[in-house]
């Protein structure tokens, strides 16, 4: 990607909307330079992205939750949903987990996603780089981290 060149589509991982959010989050500096994106793509939020970012921690933030929510009713944002990648994703981690790797259920959905040729990816924001570097050079998305 060129250095003026914005994706179109921009998947978000879970960890990146903590380091937005939370100040104390060693990412958040960064986190909020990447948010400059936000108004020239189209957001892709992984349903089970969800999940792990709406957790108790995060919903109890009144002013998060109301930020998080401008931004998923944004024109151009779309929940991706998990059905055609759940079922290869969790057989994957069961196996894959077996040998010690450790990766979540989550991050092996997004890999699936990611993988998918019918989802029009150009670049991922996480700051979990290497759960997902060689999906990304695989399919030329771009990661936005650090």
């Amino acid at each position: 990607m060129k250095r003026r060149e914005v994706p179109q589509n921009l998947m978000l991982d879970s960890g990146f909307w903590i380091g937005l959010y939370d100040t104390s989050d060693e990412h958040h500096d960064r986190a909020v330079e990447l948010a400059l994106y936000f108004d020239y793509c189209h957001l892709l939020i992984p349903w089970p992205s969800l999940y792990e970012t709406l957790g108790t921690r995060f919903v109890q933030r009144t002013q998060w939750l109301r930020r998080f929510e401008l931004l998923l009713h944004k024109p151009g944002t779309v929940r991706l949903p998990d059905e055609r990648h759940r079922d290869q994703a969790l057989a994957h981690v069961l196996r894959l987990n077996r040998g010690g790797r450790g990766m979540s259920l989550v991050d092996m959905v997004i890999r699936a996603m990611i993988e998918d040729v019918n989802i029009r990816i150009d670049a991922l924001m996480t700051f979990n780089r290497p759960d997902f570097l060689d999906v990304c050079l695989s399919r030329h998305v771009v990661m936005l981290s650090d």
